[in-house]
């Protein structure tokens, strides 16, 4: 057996989480298409997973926001079988910043669907 020190002794190679994107198309989030994205202070809530759905263009990808319900399960995973990371940014890419906003207007139009249109009579 050959002992590599950069990699745990129970490191998986092969570890993915085959995922059903928004738009119903099947992807796999994998060490080879996904990076853990993270920010200090008050840009923590640009934190973010990106997933590169192209191999031939690198900006073409889906974006997982903290704000967002799988995050923290997700980033659970990426960090227990060692995905690739870049921790503690102290700056946001013009891209992320706007890939932030279009998800946060997004959320806010699903949340805004959800309440009723008129106020209880009990109110």
């Amino acid at each position: 057996m050959e002992f590599n020190s950069n990699e745990p002794m129970d490191f998986d190679p092969d570890a993915h989480i085959d995922i059903t994107l928004t738009d119903g198309r099947e992807s796999r989030i994998d060490r080879n298409n996904s990076t853990l994205f993270t920010h200090l202070g008050e840009l923590a809530c640009f934190d973010h997973v990106f997933m590169q759905l192209d191999e031939d263009d690198e900006g073409l990808g889906v974006y997982v926001f903290r704000h967002q319900p799988a995050f923290d399960e997700l980033v659970g995973f990426m960090i227990e079988n060692l995905f690739p990371m870049r921790l503690n940014s102290t700056s946001v890419a013009n891209c992320d910043r706007k890939a932030f906003k279009r998800s946060v207007a997004r959320e806010s139009k699903r949340e805004a669907a959800a309440l009723p249109d008129t106020v209880p009579e009990d109110w």
